[in-house]
């Protein structure tokens, strides 16, 4: 399969909550590699998300006005960085 790099423009505090929502999934995807161990893997996963999502949820009040403004982009700042989340873990889980 051929690819293209595409450069994308955005919404800031959109793409942030896509951003912390895929690295939640490549936590999930880390923790799950050697098959669910819910002592060990739940911590992780759990860690990660208030890690991850703490950061991206400070300016969340923004998110309305930033899909008002441009709802095409706006969805775009989330599914690409969530899809990207989730291309790590189907990679991590062929292993």
């Amino acid at each position: 399969m051929e690819t293209k790099i595409i450069e994308l423009e955005v919404p800031k505090e959109i793409s942030e909550v896509g951003e912390a929502l895929g690295a939640v999934l490549k936590a999930v995807g880390v923790a799950l590699e050697d098959g669910f161990q819910p002592g060990e893997d739940i911590p992780v996963i759990v860690t990660s998300a208030v890690a991850n999502l703490g950061v991206a949820l400070g300016g969340i009040q923004n998110v309305p006005r930033e899909f008002m403004e441009d709802p095409t982009m706006a969805i775009l700042g989330v599914i690409n960085p969530v899809a990207l989340g989730i291309k790590e873990v189907v990679k991590l889980l062929k292993k």
